[in-house]
């Protein structure tokens, strides 16, 4: 199908794509596009901190549920890898006798007690996975609702939306992965496209990252106060070379050592070219047929929006792009 680029189009061009989507999205049900359902994992609400998260770690996942009873199904929320950075962290910030020593997996646990006044090491069994998981609550949609819900909820912040069966067993999780797939597809079908701009996106503005000389450490920092999911990684220049997401976490976990903290981020960065041979860097004139392409493909959550000259000038999250798709 032969599509037209409206290059600055007028705000009528954008108001009707804007509108075709949100058609689609509420005229397609959940059930009719939603992955089969398989066997989700889970982690029992009362196992040792350190065994939940290897067992992430053992499964290369970054979260999982965490049921807390049977017949009916009860779950405490999701368990999420990037509750680690807090006690990453902590241990490097609170430790420094052992900045450079291996560590168990354990330790990184320990430096929880450090995030909350109001709990100490000798009360470390307080911090449990089922405690963790209320910072990532359970929403549950059903198989009879449409898609275009499932995208007002992503587009408020809500990385995964779970559906249930008649005994409140978790038997999906709809990812902000599958639900780029979808919209991609759903987008590949509309006659003509606009581009980034032309959809009111809203994430040109100063973006916050870290110089390619900087220590690990003060990407996790930033992660862990602006809670942010990745931080771009720039050169002396200020070119954009790469970034640093909870993927990089896992392999910080993996090693047992902290060593790595203070290592120039150039060392550890992940280029913007490798994630599944995508590059993450888009000029704000791509259209939204190759954007979600980009999305998919590259199974990334976050794209970095340059000029011409390479300079970073935005960043584009999925979050923000939905919530501008589906604004009227």
């Amino acid at each position: 199908m032969l599509k037209h680029l409206f290059h600055g189009s007028s705000p009528h061009d954008t108001t009707e794509f804007k509108a075709e989507i949100r058609k689609k999205l509420s005229e397609t049900l959940i059930k009719q596009k939603s992955p089969p359902k398989r066997h989700v994992l889970t982690i029992q609400a009362n196992q040792p901190l350190t065994t939940a998260f290897e067992f992430l770690l053992q499964h290369n996942i970054l979260s999982a549920p965490v049921l807390k009873q049977e017949n009916p199904f009860k779950y405490a929320g999701f368990l999420d890898t990037a509750a680690l950075v807090s006690a990453i962290v902590s241990v490097h910030d609170h430790n420094p006798q052992k900045a450079h020593h291996d560590l168990e997996l354990g330790d990184f646990v320990a430096g929880l007690s450090a995030v909350d006044d109001s709990f100490h090491n000798d009360q470390l069994d307080v911090w449990t996975p089922s405690y963790l998981a209320r910072i990532n609550p359970i929403t549950e949609l059903h198989d009879t609702d449409n898609l275009l819900r499932l995208c007002e909820l992503m587009g408020m912040g809500i990385r995964r939306v779970v559906v249930t069966n008649s005994k409140g067993e978790i038997t999906r999780v709809l990812s902000q992965s599958w639900v780029v797939g979808v919209i991609e597809e759903i987008v590949n079908k509309i006659s003509f496209q606009v581009t980034l701009d032309e959809i009111g996106w809203s994430g040109r503005r100063q973006v916050i990252c870290c110089g390619e000389s900087e220590p690990v450490i003060n990407a996790l920092k930033l992660m862990d106060k602006y809670k942010f999911t990745g931080v771009p990684i720039a050169n002396k220049d200020g070119f954009l070379i790469g970034h640093i997401t909870a993927k990089n976490l896992r392999d910080i976990l993996r090693t047992r050592s902290t060593s790595q903290l203070d290592s120039p981020l150039s060392s550890f960065v992940t280029p913007l070219s490798v994630e599944h041979g995508q590059e993450l860097s888009v000029k704000a004139t791509i259209s939204l047929t190759e954007l979600f392409h980009k999305f998919s493909t590259a199974r990334s959550h976050r794209l970095y929006v340059v000029d011409d000259a390479n300079q970073l000038i935005g960043i584009c999250s999925f979050q923000d792009l939905i919530s501008s798709l589906i604004r009227a």
